[in-house]
């Protein structure tokens, strides 16, 4: 048996959800795709399909071979090409996450541009607002904003973010500048409780942590909306200053209390434990950080040093 051709004579049936559309597809005979399956199926000792008169569905092992099948193959084309000094041809899946309001605002259009370049790859962008692996969830890359990740995985850290207090012209114009943390006490301020937005901000002041509780008369769970509220002139509010910046730069926000800002924070890539990473993880690596480069986070001098040793 041909391992590599009987692997993508799999990858084949699995895509097309058919013995007769796989044999069409590869120039064979429906009887050769059948032999073909039936002794992959032999050497690794598990079903990797199950099949009715009806339909077809892959196994638990099936997908689990699937995902490392489609990552030989390429890898195998990759090899191909570069012996001969073509470019190499992304093919396989890409799986990407990301926490939910920065994904959308910043890796999903990143994303949409690296697959427009490579048709040939499959992307898909989960947007999860809680802290995960890659592994954990099947993902070849993870985005993570803060130092919370396992610091034992690869990472290559994208860029940093500050934690802003803002407020609106027209609300600092009406209620006046406050010149130390202690003075939002008497400030109109708006919280976000949710499991990705602190409760309680935080400041420094002369190498010491302050923290504030604010009180609210409107509350939010998502920080998204409260950055419009805020810039609707209601009030005071704290958020990473990835959610601001754009809104500061049109003059809607201005920034607050910039003496008593907490340590920024990084913006950090990881990918999967894999030894031998797919080069279409490496290349979105690569897409990534250089996209990154436009990010702006509001202080370009507090960018990162960037390394992609490895990738």
């Amino acid at each position: 048996m041909n391992r590599l051709k009987a692997m993508q004579s799999f990858i084949q049936i699995a895509d097309s959800g058919s013995l007769t559309k796989a044999a069409l597809l590869s120039g064979g005979s429906l009887s050769a795709m059948v032999r073909s399956l039936a002794a992959l199926e032999q050497h690794l000792g598990v079903r990797l399909l199950e099949r009715t008169t009806r339909r077809m569905e892959l196994t638990h092992e099936g997908r689990r071979y699937l995902s490392s099948a489609r990552d030989v193959v390429a890898a195998a084309d990759e090899a191909d090409r570069r012996v001969v000094g073509l470019p190499a041809i992304h093919t396989g899946e890409l799986v990407v996450f990301a926490p939910v309001v920065f994904g959308h605002m910043y890796i999903a259009p990143a994303l949409t541009s690296f697959a427009s370049h490579h048709p040939a790859l499959r992307c898909t962008l989960d947007l999860l607002d809680r802290e995960v692996s890659t592994d954990e969830v099947g993902a070849d890359i993870g985005i993570h904003l803060g130092n919370s990740f396992n610091a034992s995985v690869k990472v290559m850290e994208l860029a940093q973010i500050r934690t802003v207090a803002v407020a609106s012209p027209r609300y600092v114009q009406e209620n006046g500048k406050p010149s130390h943390p202690k003075d939002l006490r008497l400030a109109d301020c708006l919280r976000v409780s949710s499991l990705s937005a602190r409760s309680t901000w935080h400041f420094h002041a002369d190498g010491k942590s302050l923290t504030f509780s604010p009180q609210s008369q409107v509350q939010f769970n998502h920080s998204a909306p409260a950055v419009e509220f805020c810039a609707s002139g209601t009030g005071i509010g704290v958020f990473a200053s990835y959610l601001v910046m754009p809104l500061v730069r049109q003059g809607r926000l201005e920034v607050l209390l910039e003496a008593f800002e907490p340590p920024i924070q990084p913006v950090t890539l990881t990918h999967s434990r894999s030894a031998n990473l797919p080069s279409r993880t490496r290349a979105f690596a690569q897409w990534l950080a250089m996209t990154a480069k436009a990010w702006d986070f509001g202080d370009s001098s507090k960018q990162p040093d960037r390394f992609t040793s490895g990738w």
